[in-house]
Protein backbone atom coordinates (compact mmCIF):
# COMPACT_ATOMS: atom_id res chain seq x y z
CA UNK A 1 0.00 0.00 0.00
CA UNK A 2 1.15 3.33 -0.68
CA UNK A 3 0.29 5.43 2.48
CA UNK A 4 0.43 9.60 2.87
CA UNK A 5 0.58 10.45 6.25
CA UNK A 6 0.00 14.12 7.01
CA UNK A 7 1.21 15.39 10.49
CA UNK A 8 2.02 18.85 12.37
CA UNK A 9 4.88 17.72 13.93
CA UNK A 10 7.98 15.40 12.74
CA UNK A 11 11.09 14.76 14.46
CA UNK A 12 14.22 16.16 12.27
CA UNK A 13 17.00 13.36 11.79
CA UNK A 14 19.26 14.25 14.08
CA UNK A 15 16.78 16.50 17.06
CA UNK A 16 16.65 15.43 20.60
CA UNK A 17 13.64 13.61 20.75
CA UNK A 18 13.63 14.65 24.41
CA UNK A 19 12.66 18.14 23.06
CA UNK A 20 10.92 17.01 20.05
CA UNK A 21 7.33 18.62 19.24
CA UNK A 22 4.50 15.86 20.04
CA UNK A 23 5.29 14.34 16.49
CA UNK A 24 8.16 12.28 18.21
CA UNK A 25 6.28 8.83 17.99
CA UNK A 26 5.12 9.37 14.23
CA UNK A 27 8.62 8.54 12.37
CA UNK A 28 8.43 5.00 14.40
CA UNK A 29 4.97 4.44 12.98
CA UNK A 30 5.90 5.22 9.32
CA UNK A 31 9.90 3.08 10.16
CA UNK A 32 7.30 0.36 11.37
CA UNK A 33 4.64 0.51 8.32
CA UNK A 34 7.89 0.42 5.88
CA UNK A 35 9.12 -2.80 7.33
CA UNK A 36 5.72 -4.49 7.12
CA UNK A 37 6.48 -3.91 3.32
CA UNK A 38 4.35 -0.30 2.41
CA UNK A 39 5.63 2.59 0.21
CA UNK A 40 5.33 5.56 2.72
CA UNK A 41 5.45 9.19 2.52
CA UNK A 42 5.39 12.02 5.36
CA UNK A 43 4.66 15.39 4.90
CA UNK A 44 5.24 17.70 7.86
CA UNK A 45 5.69 21.42 8.85
CA UNK A 46 9.21 22.83 9.37
CA UNK A 47 11.26 25.71 9.43
CA UNK A 48 12.52 25.31 6.22
CA UNK A 49 11.36 23.36 3.20
CA UNK A 50 13.66 20.21 2.48
CA UNK A 51 13.30 16.46 0.89
CA UNK A 52 15.10 13.79 2.49
CA UNK A 53 15.26 9.55 3.61
CA UNK A 54 14.71 9.00 6.86
CA UNK A 55 14.48 5.65 7.71
CA UNK A 56 13.37 4.75 4.16
CA UNK A 57 10.23 6.75 4.57
CA UNK A 58 10.55 9.75 2.38
CA UNK A 59 9.91 12.85 4.39
CA UNK A 60 8.54 16.21 2.81
CA UNK A 61 8.98 19.45 4.34
CA UNK A 62 7.36 22.65 4.13
CA UNK A 63 8.43 25.81 5.49
CA UNK A 64 5.77 27.66 8.07
CA UNK A 65 6.24 30.69 10.12
CA UNK A 66 5.48 29.24 13.36
CA UNK A 67 6.05 25.71 15.23
CA UNK A 68 4.91 23.82 16.71
CA UNK A 69 1.74 24.44 15.14
CA UNK A 70 -0.47 23.31 18.06
CA UNK A 71 0.89 26.67 20.22
CA UNK A 72 -1.21 28.65 17.30
CA UNK A 73 -3.29 31.29 18.60
CA UNK A 74 -5.59 33.32 16.57
CA UNK A 75 -5.45 36.46 18.80
CA UNK A 76 -3.80 39.12 16.48
CA UNK A 77 -3.84 39.98 12.75
CA UNK A 78 -0.07 38.23 12.51
CA UNK A 79 -1.43 34.85 13.77
CA UNK A 80 -4.24 34.96 11.60
CA UNK A 81 -1.89 35.16 8.77
CA UNK A 82 0.45 32.73 9.66
CA UNK A 83 -2.28 30.15 10.26
CA UNK A 84 -3.55 30.69 6.70
CA UNK A 85 -0.36 30.91 5.56
CA UNK A 86 0.53 27.63 6.84
CA UNK A 87 -2.40 26.08 5.72
CA UNK A 88 -2.13 27.22 2.45
CA UNK A 89 1.47 25.68 2.27
CA UNK A 90 0.29 22.37 3.27
CA UNK A 91 -2.49 22.09 1.19
CA UNK A 92 0.19 22.85 -1.61
CA UNK A 93 3.02 20.37 -1.06
CA UNK A 94 -0.06 17.82 -0.41
CA UNK A 95 -1.46 18.43 -3.68
CA UNK A 96 2.09 18.33 -5.41
CA UNK A 97 2.95 14.71 -3.78
CA UNK A 98 -0.51 13.23 -4.72
CA UNK A 99 0.00 14.72 -8.48
CA UNK A 100 3.58 13.10 -8.61
CA UNK A 101 2.85 9.90 -6.47
CA UNK A 102 0.56 7.29 -6.30
CA UNK A 103 -1.10 7.29 -3.38
CA UNK A 104 -3.64 4.34 -2.12
CA UNK A 105 -4.46 6.22 0.58
CA UNK A 106 -4.38 9.83 2.63
CA UNK A 107 -3.69 9.33 7.24
CA UNK A 108 -4.56 12.76 8.42
CA UNK A 109 -2.90 12.89 12.32
CA UNK A 110 -4.45 15.57 13.85
CA UNK A 111 -7.88 16.38 12.44
CA UNK A 112 -6.67 19.94 12.02
CA UNK A 113 -5.08 21.17 9.80
CA UNK A 114 -4.04 18.05 8.31
CA UNK A 115 -7.34 16.32 8.28
CA UNK A 116 -7.93 19.83 6.18
CA UNK A 117 -5.49 18.91 3.66
CA UNK A 118 -6.04 14.95 3.32
CA UNK A 119 -10.04 16.61 2.56
CA UNK A 120 -8.81 19.27 0.07
CA UNK A 121 -6.85 16.31 -1.60
CA UNK A 122 -9.14 13.50 -1.58
CA UNK A 123 -11.81 16.45 -3.59
CA UNK A 124 -8.79 16.54 -6.11
CA UNK A 125 -6.97 13.92 -6.72
CA UNK A 126 -9.98 10.63 -5.28
CA UNK A 127 -7.95 9.42 -3.12
CA UNK A 128 -9.59 8.00 0.23
CA UNK A 129 -8.65 9.52 3.73
CA UNK A 130 -8.88 8.63 7.31
CA UNK A 131 -7.86 11.19 10.41
CA UNK A 132 -5.87 10.13 13.25
CA UNK A 133 -7.47 12.26 16.15
CA UNK A 134 -4.30 13.02 19.22
CA UNK A 135 -6.21 15.30 21.75
CA UNK A 136 -5.00 18.45 21.43
CA UNK A 137 -6.44 18.87 18.09
CA UNK A 138 -10.24 17.88 19.66
CA UNK A 139 -10.16 19.39 23.27
CA UNK A 140 -8.54 23.12 21.91
CA UNK A 141 -9.85 23.17 18.77
CA UNK A 142 -13.73 21.80 19.47
CA UNK A 143 -13.92 24.70 21.92
CA UNK A 144 -13.95 27.14 18.66
CA UNK A 145 -18.06 27.33 17.72
CA UNK A 146 -17.20 27.42 13.99
CA UNK A 147 -13.90 25.22 14.10
CA UNK A 148 -16.54 22.79 15.96
CA UNK A 149 -18.06 22.29 12.57
CA UNK A 150 -15.83 22.02 10.92
CA UNK A 151 -14.18 19.21 12.67
CA UNK A 152 -17.39 17.79 12.41
CA UNK A 153 -17.38 17.63 8.59
CA UNK A 154 -13.78 16.50 8.10
CA UNK A 155 -14.39 13.18 10.42
CA UNK A 156 -17.84 12.64 8.97
CA UNK A 157 -16.45 12.52 5.49
CA UNK A 158 -13.16 10.40 6.28
CA UNK A 159 -13.03 6.52 5.48
CA UNK A 160 -12.66 5.69 9.05
CA UNK A 161 -11.60 7.87 12.66
CA UNK A 162 -9.11 6.77 14.94
CA UNK A 163 -8.20 8.08 18.41
CA UNK A 164 -5.35 7.63 21.19
CA UNK A 165 -7.76 7.13 23.56
CA UNK A 166 -10.94 5.42 24.83
CA UNK A 167 -12.20 9.07 26.43
CA UNK A 168 -10.80 10.64 23.08
CA UNK A 169 -12.90 8.29 21.18
CA UNK A 170 -16.10 9.25 22.24
CA UNK A 171 -15.53 12.74 21.79
CA UNK A 172 -14.65 12.24 18.36
CA UNK A 173 -17.47 9.62 18.10
CA UNK A 174 -20.02 13.07 18.85
CA UNK A 175 -18.84 15.36 16.56
CA UNK A 176 -18.12 12.68 13.77
CA UNK A 177 -21.59 10.72 14.35
CA UNK A 178 -19.67 7.58 12.81
CA UNK A 179 -17.64 4.98 15.00
CA UNK A 180 -14.00 5.79 15.98
CA UNK A 181 -11.82 3.35 16.50
CA UNK A 182 -9.14 3.01 19.58
CA UNK A 183 -5.42 3.32 18.35
CA UNK A 184 -2.49 4.16 20.71
CA UNK A 185 0.18 6.51 19.88
CA UNK A 186 3.43 5.28 21.27
CA UNK A 187 6.97 4.67 20.01
CA UNK A 188 9.09 1.86 19.44
CA UNK A 189 12.19 1.76 22.56
CA UNK A 190 14.83 -0.73 22.36
CA UNK A 191 14.83 -3.73 22.84
CA UNK A 192 15.20 -3.73 26.75
CA UNK A 193 17.65 -5.83 28.54
CA UNK A 194 15.95 -8.89 30.86
CA UNK A 195 15.04 -6.58 34.30
CA UNK A 196 14.75 -8.41 37.11
CA UNK A 197 11.56 -6.43 38.76
CA UNK A 198 12.26 -5.71 42.58
CA UNK A 199 10.49 -7.43 45.80
CA UNK A 200 11.40 -4.98 48.11
CA UNK A 201 12.26 -1.48 48.76
CA UNK A 202 14.39 0.57 48.32
CA UNK A 203 12.96 1.83 44.74
CA UNK A 204 13.74 4.14 42.12
CA UNK A 205 11.25 5.78 40.97
CA UNK A 206 10.78 8.33 37.57
CA UNK A 207 9.00 11.09 36.18
CA UNK A 208 9.52 11.84 32.68
CA UNK A 209 7.55 14.42 30.92
CA UNK A 210 6.95 18.16 30.36
CA UNK A 211 7.50 20.82 33.28
CA UNK A 212 3.93 21.94 32.39
CA UNK A 213 0.98 22.32 34.50
CA UNK A 214 -0.81 19.88 32.57
CA UNK A 215 1.34 17.18 33.66
CA UNK A 216 1.40 17.86 37.19
CA UNK A 217 4.96 18.42 37.96
CA UNK A 218 3.76 20.92 40.60
CA UNK A 219 1.28 18.42 42.16
CA UNK A 220 4.15 15.56 42.42
CA UNK A 221 6.64 17.78 43.91
CA UNK A 222 4.12 18.90 46.65
CA UNK A 223 3.75 15.12 47.24
CA UNK A 224 7.35 14.53 47.60
CA UNK A 225 7.47 17.08 50.16
CA UNK A 226 4.85 15.70 52.09
CA UNK A 227 6.48 12.35 52.67
CA UNK A 228 7.59 11.12 55.53
CA UNK A 229 11.34 10.27 56.57
CA UNK A 230 9.92 6.74 57.16
CA UNK A 231 8.15 6.81 53.41
CA UNK A 232 11.86 8.56 52.13
CA UNK A 233 13.71 5.21 53.83
CA UNK A 234 12.07 3.21 50.77
CA UNK A 235 12.90 5.58 48.41
CA UNK A 236 16.25 5.09 46.99
CA UNK A 237 16.32 7.81 44.36
CA UNK A 238 13.65 9.83 42.15
CA UNK A 239 14.45 11.38 38.95
CA UNK A 240 13.22 13.85 37.85
CA UNK A 241 13.83 14.32 33.74
CA UNK A 242 12.40 16.32 30.78
CA UNK A 243 11.69 20.66 30.54
CA UNK A 244 9.52 23.18 30.55
CA UNK A 245 8.03 26.57 31.03
CA UNK A 246 8.30 25.43 34.79
CA UNK A 247 11.62 24.79 35.09
CA UNK A 248 12.27 27.47 37.68
CA UNK A 249 9.22 26.44 39.95
CA UNK A 250 10.76 22.55 39.46
CA UNK A 251 14.42 23.45 40.01
CA UNK A 252 13.39 25.67 43.16
CA UNK A 253 11.42 22.41 45.11
CA UNK A 254 13.81 20.38 44.22
CA UNK A 255 16.39 22.44 45.73
CA UNK A 256 14.38 22.19 48.82
CA UNK A 257 13.99 18.79 48.89
CA UNK A 258 17.43 18.27 48.57
CA UNK A 259 18.50 20.30 51.42
CA UNK A 260 15.77 18.02 53.59
CA UNK A 261 18.02 14.98 52.13
CA UNK A 262 15.66 13.70 50.08
CA UNK A 263 17.59 11.47 47.55
CA UNK A 264 15.99 13.37 44.28
CA UNK A 265 17.96 13.91 41.23
CA UNK A 266 17.18 16.93 38.92
CA UNK A 267 18.03 16.04 35.37
CA UNK A 268 16.72 17.43 31.74
CA UNK A 269 15.61 16.61 28.65
CA UNK A 270 16.57 12.78 27.57
CA UNK A 271 16.49 11.04 23.82
CA UNK A 272 15.42 7.56 23.23
CA UNK A 273 18.88 5.90 23.90
CA UNK A 274 18.61 7.64 27.37
CA UNK A 275 14.67 6.98 28.13
CA UNK A 276 15.95 3.20 27.92
CA UNK A 277 18.71 3.48 29.70
CA UNK A 278 16.54 5.31 32.59
CA UNK A 279 13.52 3.13 32.76
CA UNK A 280 15.89 0.33 32.73
CA UNK A 281 17.19 1.76 35.88
CA UNK A 282 13.22 2.65 37.38
CA UNK A 283 11.34 0.79 39.13
CA UNK A 284 8.26 2.95 39.10
CA UNK A 285 7.11 5.47 36.93
CA UNK A 286 4.96 8.34 38.21
CA UNK A 287 2.15 10.10 35.96
CA UNK A 288 0.70 12.71 37.72
CA UNK A 289 -1.09 14.45 35.07
CA UNK A 290 -4.21 17.21 35.54
CA UNK A 291 -5.13 16.53 31.95
CA UNK A 292 -4.38 13.59 30.13
CA UNK A 293 -5.61 11.26 27.16
CA UNK A 294 -2.95 8.20 26.57
CA UNK A 295 0.37 9.62 27.15
CA UNK A 296 3.58 8.09 25.65
CA UNK A 297 5.20 7.34 28.39
CA UNK A 298 2.84 4.86 29.51
CA UNK A 299 3.84 2.37 27.06
CA UNK A 300 7.43 3.56 27.27
CA UNK A 301 6.50 2.45 30.81
CA UNK A 302 5.02 -0.88 29.86
CA UNK A 303 7.60 -1.57 27.43
CA UNK A 304 10.47 -1.31 29.70
CA UNK A 305 8.36 -3.10 32.48
CA UNK A 306 7.79 -0.32 35.11
CA UNK A 307 4.75 -0.52 36.62
CA UNK A 308 2.71 3.11 37.28
CA UNK A 309 1.50 5.85 39.50
CA UNK A 310 -1.48 7.26 37.39
CA UNK A 311 -4.04 9.97 38.47
CA UNK A 312 -7.56 9.80 37.39
CA UNK A 313 -8.12 11.56 34.37
CA UNK A 314 -8.94 10.51 31.01
CA UNK A 315 -7.81 7.07 30.29
CA UNK A 316 -5.77 6.39 32.87
CA UNK A 317 -8.06 5.20 35.55
CA UNK A 318 -9.53 2.51 33.29
CA UNK A 319 -6.07 1.39 31.84
CA UNK A 320 -5.16 0.93 35.38
CA UNK A 321 -8.57 -0.85 36.35
CA UNK A 322 -8.02 -3.12 32.93
CA UNK A 323 -4.33 -4.12 32.80
CA UNK A 324 -3.60 -3.97 36.55
CA UNK A 325 -0.30 -2.48 35.75
CA UNK A 326 -0.07 0.13 38.95
CA UNK A 327 -2.25 2.19 40.52
CA UNK A 328 -4.29 4.92 40.37
CA UNK A 329 -4.98 8.28 43.03
CA UNK A 330 -8.60 8.86 44.17
CA UNK A 331 -8.16 12.23 43.18
CA UNK A 332 -5.85 14.90 41.55
CA UNK A 333 -4.43 16.64 44.39
CA UNK A 334 -0.65 16.70 45.78
CA UNK A 335 -2.08 14.80 48.81
CA UNK A 336 -3.52 11.72 47.09
CA UNK A 337 -0.74 11.42 44.74
CA UNK A 338 1.34 11.32 48.29
CA UNK A 339 -1.27 8.92 49.82
CA UNK A 340 -0.96 6.72 46.69
CA UNK A 341 2.99 6.64 46.98
CA UNK A 342 3.16 5.75 50.13
CA UNK A 343 0.97 2.70 49.32
CA UNK A 344 3.04 2.32 45.96
CA UNK A 345 6.28 1.99 48.40
CA UNK A 346 4.79 -1.09 50.14
CA UNK A 347 4.05 -3.42 47.17
CA UNK A 348 6.65 -5.07 44.44
CA UNK A 349 6.88 -4.12 41.00
CA UNK A 350 7.57 -7.39 40.26
CA UNK A 351 4.15 -8.44 41.62
CA UNK A 352 2.93 -6.59 38.20
CA UNK A 353 5.29 -8.43 35.95
CA UNK A 354 2.66 -10.36 33.95
CA UNK A 355 -0.09 -7.45 33.58
CA UNK A 356 3.13 -5.39 32.44
CA UNK A 357 4.32 -7.89 29.49
CA UNK A 358 0.63 -8.43 28.08
CA UNK A 359 -0.03 -4.90 28.28
CA UNK A 360 3.30 -3.81 26.10
CA UNK A 361 2.17 -6.09 23.71
CA UNK A 362 -1.74 -4.39 23.23
CA UNK A 363 0.42 -1.17 22.96
CA UNK A 364 3.52 -1.86 20.86
CA UNK A 365 3.95 -0.10 17.96
CA UNK A 366 3.78 -3.66 15.70
CA UNK A 367 0.40 -4.25 16.48
CA UNK A 368 -0.83 -0.56 16.15
CA UNK A 369 0.14 -0.81 12.46
CA UNK A 370 -1.58 -4.00 11.95
CA UNK A 371 -4.34 -2.80 13.60
CA UNK A 372 -4.38 0.43 11.23
CA UNK A 373 -3.65 -1.48 7.89
CA UNK A 374 -6.56 -3.91 8.55
CA UNK A 375 -8.73 -1.19 8.31
CA UNK A 376 -7.21 0.73 5.45
CA UNK A 377 -7.09 -2.51 2.94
Amino acid sequence: MNLLILTSSYPLKNENTGQAAAGVFVRDYASELVKQGHNVTVIAPSNKSSCDIDNNVLVQRFSVPFLPLSNFRLNSPKRLLEVYKTIKAGKKVTFDICKSKKIDHILALWVLPCGYWARQASIKYNIPYSTWALGSDIWSLSKIPLVKQYLGFILKRAVYNFADGFKLAEDVTKLSHSPVHFLPSSRKLLPPKLKQLKAKAPYNLTFLGRWHENKGIDLLLDALLLLTKQDWEKIKSFRIEGGGKLETLVKDKVNVLQSLGCPVVLGGYVDQTEVVNLLQQTDFVVIPSRIESIPVIFSDAMQAQCPVLVTPVGDMHKLIEKYQVGECTEEVSSEHICKSLRELLNKSPNSYQENLMFTAADFSVSHSCDRLISYLR
